[in-house]
C-alpha cells in the first residue's frame, strides 16, 4: 500500500477511462482496471474520475467494498491536508436540493416509533422521510406492478388470533432461526442498497 500524498490537481489529471482515479474518504484509488467489472457499470465511476466520489459511494457500498474488490496496489495513498480541507469546505457549502430540504423537515416531524401502531403506520412515515431516489428503489415494481400488489395482499391475509383465557403474565417470543437463537421471531435478510434507508445499512435495520 502506498503512503504517497497527492494534491487535488494531481488526481484531476487522471480523469479518463485509460487512467481513472477517484478520491474516497480522502484516499486515492486507481479504478482503471476495475471499470469493466463494476456491477453498476463504468459510466458512474467515469463521471467522478479525477474527483471526490465519497458522497455517491457511501450510500451504495458497504465499508469494505474497496478492500474486497481492489488489489492493495490500487490504493495510491492519501490527499494532502490542504486538499482535504478544500473538499470538506466544498461539501459543507454545498447547497441542499429541494428534496434534501423536504427530507430534513420530515425527519424533524417524524413521530416516535412507539406512536406507530402498525406496519402501515411505519410505511407512511418512511415514505415521508425517504428521498425520492430511495423511494424509487424501495417502492418499485416491473410493468403493471401486479406482483408487488399481490405480495402486499398475501401478507395481509396473515392474522394473529388471540387465545381467550390463556395466561399471559410470562411471554417468551424467542425462537430459533436457521440454527441461531433469536429473541424475536423476526428474520432480516440482507439487501442491496440498504444504506439508502439508513447510514449503517443492514446493521441499522438490525439495531432498530
Amino acid at each position: 500500500m502506498s503512503s504517497r500524498i497527492w494534491s487535488l490537481a494531481e488526481v484531476a489529471l487522471h480523469n479518463t477511462a485509460s487512467s481513472c482515479w477517484v478520491i474516497i474518504h480522502n484516499n486515492v484509488y486507481d479504478m482503471t482496471e476495475f471499470l469493466p467489472d463494476h456491477p453498476g457499470g463504468s459510466n458512474i465511476i467515469l463521471k467522478y474520475a479525477g474527483r471526490d466520489a465519497t458522497a455517491v459511494y457511501d450510500p451504495i457500498h458497504p465499508p469494505d467494498a474497496l478492500e474486497k474488490n481492489l488489489p492493495p496496489e490500487k490504493y495510491l495513498g492519501g490527499i494532502d491536508i490542504a486538499s482535504a480541507v478544500s473538499l470538506k469546505a466544498a461539501q459543507d457549502s454545498k447547497r441542499q436540493t429541494k428534496d434534501e430540504l423536504r427530507v430534513e423537515k420530515a425527519v424533524t416531524e417524524k413521530p416516535a416509533i412507539n406512536r406507530m401502531l402498525s406496519i402501515q403506520d411505519i410505511e407512511d412515515v418512511a415514505m415521508r422521510v425517504m428521498s425520492y431516489k430511495t423511494m424509487s428503489y424501495y417502492v418499485s415494481g416491473a410493468d403493471d406492478e401486479l406482483t408487488k400488489r399481490e405480495n402486499g395482499k398475501a401478507f395481509s391475509r396473515f392474522f394473529f388470533h388471540p387465545r381467550v383465557m390463556r395466561p399471559i403474565s410470562t411471554v417468551d417470543p424467542s425462537t430459533t432461526i436457521l440454527g441461531f437463537k433469536s429473541t424475536l421471531p423476526i428474520f432480516v435478510s440482507a439487501a442491496g442498497l440498504a444504506k439508502l434507508g439508513h447510514p449503517l445499512g443492514a446493521l441499522g435495520v438490525l439495531k432498530k
